[in-house]
């Protein structure tokens, strides 16, 4: 691994009604993170849940201020909280992923040196999915097939929202007028 301790890196997790196991994934977050650098900031974005992830967050905040908590008044979307956790982000890196533990942190130190070594968007592909049945696999690739049919801008089948982006496309994505977003569709687009 790249030498990174300098990297001040925002890292983006927006959930919704995640407090069951929310706290083994903060364990082992933080743990991977303070591993790839001691300047970072921990961005929880709770799009309006009903449970008690906000309130572990705040308790988590208390013993460590680089976890912060962005609470939506209600519950606008993924897209949404992940657009304001991106806002509220002042690293020279943004990392986003999913606050469900599907995406595996522990490939996060790859994500920092790809960046290290020049790369502006890193982008973790699914290759499978085990827990997906036939019919999410079947919508999956349909919704491929007819968004890259219709759109001039391609988007890697299996691309997720678990990646890294440097600040200049941080800022470039942020400028952008869409307020119904696709995420990973426009950082796709921004190259």
């Amino acid at each position: 691994m790249s030498n990174s301790k300098n990297l001040n890196l925002s890292v983006v997790v927006p959930l919704y009604n995640e407090a069951g196991g929310l706290e083994t994934f903060n364990q082992k977050l933080v743990k991977t993170i303070g591993s790839i650098t001691s300047s970072y900031e921990l961005i929880y974005c709770d799009d309006g849940s009903t449970d008690n992830s906000s309130a572990l967050i705040g308790r988590w905040h208390k013993a460590n201020s680089r976890i912060k908590l962005l609470r939506l008044s209600r519950n606008f979307g993924k897209e949404n909280a992940m657009t304001a956790g991106i806002a509220a982000a002042h690293g020279q890196a943004v990392l986003t992923l999913d606050g469900d533990g599907q995406h595996p942190i522990e490939l996060l130190p790859l994500f920092v040196d790809a960046w290290n070594e020049g790369a502006k968007v890193v982008i973790g592909i699914r290759k499978s999915n085990k827990d997906e049945g036939w019919f999410k696999h079947l919508g999956s690739r349909l919704f491929y097939i007819v968004f890259n049919k219709l759109t001039t801008r391609k988007l890697q089948p299996g691309a997720t929202d678990f990646r890294l982006i440097d600040r200049a496309v941080q800022e470039a994505f942020l400028a952008m007028p869409e307020t119904d977003r696709i995420t990973r569709g426009l950082i796709d687009w921004l190259g």
